[in-house]
């Protein structure tokens, strides 16, 4: 297996279309009832990062093939609250733990240090910005928290959103 290497979206914006793949794979929302509503839940979970700080998403290249991605931003402006409501719940923490994240790889990928490696490279970049700490939002029983816990975002705060339980694991950088 060939060395992973880590790029950054802007750079390589012919790599989105396999972004969006892993993207979707990755996604627990498989079923879409048209085309719109498919674009709009690409749009909220991915394409907010993409367009707002193309340089903060991160790609994994194995043989010159996207095998996972990171995006994020160095803060959560509460001008995200109305594309994606779920994190004014959360909006108490975002002094400490404002930089945020998302990430996915490839289900054939998973389990080999890709995940980690782009964190690593992300997280440096949120320590140049002067982020103080970092969070994600997930589902509590969701697989990748073991994968936080175990990359040191031990902060959880646990709220409900439309009755959704949702966990904010964060790590102080």
């Amino acid at each position: 297996m060939s060395e992973v290497i880590i790029s950054n979206l802007a750079e390589r914006p012919e790599k989105f279309e396999q972004v969006m793949e892993i993207f979707f794979e990755a996604s627990t929302k498989k079923d879409f009832a048209s085309m719109e509503e498919r674009v709009r839940f690409l749009v909220k979970y991915l394409g907010v990062y993409v367009q707002s700080v193309p340089e903060l998403c991160l790609i994994a290249l194995q043989d010159d093939q996207v095998v996972g991605y990171c995006c994020g931003m160095h803060s959560t402006p509460a001008e995200l609250y109305e594309q994606v409501p779920h994190l004014e719940i959360f909006e108490d923490q975002f002094e400490k733990y404002g930089a945020h994240l998302h990430i996915n790889c490839s289900a054939a990928s998973r389990g080999q240090g890709i995940g980690q490696k782009l964190v690593a490279e992300f997280e440096d970049l949120m320590r140049q910005e002067g982020a103080e700490g970092i969070h994600i939002i997930t589902s509590p029983t969701a697989r990748n928290v073991h994968f936080y816990k175990k990359l040191h975002y031990d902060h959880e705060v646990l709220r409900e959103f439309n009755k959704i339980p949702l966990l904010l694991l964060g790590k102080t950088l």
